[in-house]
């Protein structure tokens, strides 16, 4: 009843194809006055096809016998085909060969002229509620498809992201299938850095085009994270995410035509990123498309964070493991460095007590300076090890640095060894504008010159000097900082076992020079820099130490060295 009722309010329109016109206008009649509509008469199947496209009517009333070349089934059978609306025939033939060829049309019901007003109005209403049935189970079915091959593309989708690794991997591989799921024209994933208010874009989509863009991007707008924060999908207009994303156009064409759909990635309450889908205004999303999208967004946001945790897993097993190692290159360490001074004291301590009534004062005196000299050893060492527990600990702030002043004190800190072996050390006129640690900076020098010093030439002469260079992975400029003395240099192979912190003591002290320059090493780490030797290994040639530090970009100017 509920059907007949919102028929009857609607008014179902019905077209009449009858070539007798008084017949015509006694069933307009009828059904008018039943609560139907009769918005054309036609009395050739020619009529018939142009009315039917004109009004699109619910129902249609066919005589078979019509005017012109092709009877009713005929026509009825293209308008079938061509429009599916339902057909009853109202027709005087009833033999057996008429109603075979009208059963091949599908109709939805068939009348014998003459018939009473009751059967016009049951075969009409049955006709009309059959067909609205049969078109309500065939969207059904149309949706059950679509979202079984949604369903189906997503657990395919959700599949490929399990086998990605990074959240790179994960966005490009999502993105990669999108057009199955849902119609885009652009598509992106983004990371979302709420305490810096950017944006970096992990994977983008356009027509058909999937790509990595390893982009990070100022978010102009504290209002577009507060919404993603909150959980909220939001759709902007393309203007509107162009301006909040400036640089947005580095990685997708600006088209004003669409709006793009923003739904938050958040894992265990937290916003990790935005899947963002650009479309045109007629490929608007439906309920069912939007809980996909939805559903892809959580698989997203879940894959990534456990991505993630996996690589934070990893990173800490493997500082573990190197803990681990270190502690045990430590202890090797310690005893390796204090043992032979402890060695030299404990000996003359003995040889001191047993002498004690006979040892002459010169020998004396001579006895006390080697123990006082070797426990200065014993310091330094301590300091040293204490000085690369600080730097693998301590988080510093990055400042300018007066890089003339920090090499000063350097060379004052090591002013009586240098005055000893008769050192010449020249320096640059000038040194760059650096970022850096300055107390840290100032232990790279002192080692850096201690050990140009003790394998340099006879006498030793020492060159500093500066220049610039390109960071291959980034393009950054930094400045590089170095120091050449006129020793024998290293042998090639012993080159890269040189800055190897805590390594064990048969490959880190190379020559002698191990403790500090795994000081050196992890001091350049934690500011982000790098360091390394070049040295031909031939007599004479010496070696250049050097490191590296960013540039000052807010003011590299020169510093003059004094």
């Amino acid at each position: 009843m509920k059907h007949i009722q919102e028929r009857r309010m609607e008014k179902a329109k019905i077209i009449i194809v009858e070539d007798e016109s008084i017949t015509a206008y006694d069933l307009q009649v009828r059904l008018e006055n039943m609560g139907y509509t009769v918005p054309a008469i036609a009395s050739s199947g020619d009529q018939a096809i142009r009315a039917v496209a004109a009004h699109q009517p619910d129902l249609l009333l066919m005589d078979i016998n019509i005017r012109g070349e092709r009877d009713g089934i005929t026509v009825a059978q293209e308008i079938r085909e061509r429009f599916d609306i339902p057909i009853i025939y109202l027709t005087a033939f009833a033999d057996t060969a008429t109603i075979e060829r009208a059963s091949y049309t599908e109709p939805f019901g068939y009348l014998i002229k003459p018939f009473q007003e009751q059967e016009l109005y049951s075969n009409v209403e049955m006709a009309l509620y059959k067909h609205k049935s049969e078109q309500r189970l065939r969207e059904n079915e149309r949706r059950l498809q679509i979202s079984t091959e949604r369903l189906h593309a997503l657990h395919t989708i959700e599949q490929s992201i399990l086998g990605a690794d990074s959240p790179r991997d994960i966005s490009q591989t999502a993105l990669q299938s999108i057009g199955t799921l849902v119609a885009c024209r652009h598509a992106l994933v983004m990371n979302i850095d709420d305490q810096k208010q950017t944006a970096e874009i992990l994977a983008s989509y356009a027509m058909n085009l999937t790509q990595m863009k390893t982009i990070s991007l100022f978010i102009d707008d504290a209002n577009f994270t507060h919404v993603m924060q909150s959980g909220e999908i939001s759709v902007v207009s393309a203007p509107e995410l162009f301006t909040t994303l400036p640089g947005l156009e580095h990685v997708l064409c600006f088209d004003e035509t669409l709006h793009y759909t923003n739904v938050p990635l958040r894992s265990q309450g937290e916003l990790i990123g935005v899947l963002t889908l650009g479309s045109t205004p007629s490929q608007t999303y439906d309920e069912s498309q939007m809980d996909i999208i939805c559903e892809l967004a959580n698989s997203l946001a879940l894959a990534i964070h456990h991505s993630r945790l996996h690589q934070e897993l990893l990173t800490y097993t493997g500082e573990l493991a190197q803990r681990n190692e270190d502690l045990d290159a430590f202890a090797h360490t310690v005893a390796h460095d204090l043992k032979v001074p402890i060695g030299v004291i404990t000996g003359y301590c003995g040889l001191l007590m047993e002498e004690k009534d006979s040892v002459s004062t010169d020998d004396l005196d001579k006895y006390l300076s080697i123990i006082a000299r070797t426990t200065d050893k014993m310091k330094d060492i301590v300091n040293a090890l204490l000085l690369l527990a600080e730097v693998r600990k301590k988080d510093v702030c990055m400042d300018k640095l007066n890089m003339s002043d920090i090499v000063q004190k350097a060379q004052y800190r090591l002013r009586f060894n240098l005055a000893e072996k008769a050192v010449d050390v020249f320096s640059p006129s000038y040194w760059p504008s650096a970022l850096g640690y300055a107390p840290w900076i100032e232990e790279v020098w002192v080692n850096f010159l201690d050990n140009a010093m003790k394998y340099g030439g006879n006498p030793p002469k020492i060159w500093l000097g500066t220049d610039k260079v390109e960071d291959s992975m980034t393009g950054e400029v930094q400045h590089r900082f170095w120091i050449k003395d006129n020793g024998d240099g290293i042998p090639t192979n012993d080159q890269a076992k040189l800055f190897t912190p805590f390594t064990r003591m048969d490959r880190v002290f190379v020559h002698g020079h191990g403790l500090g320059l795994s000081i050196v090493r992890s001091i350049m780490d934690k500011l982000g820099g790098a360091v390394g030797v070049v040295s031909s290994g031939a007599v004479g040639q010496g070696c250049l130490f050097y490191f590296t530090l960013p540039a000052d970009n807010n003011l590299d100017q020169p510093e003059a060295a004094d």
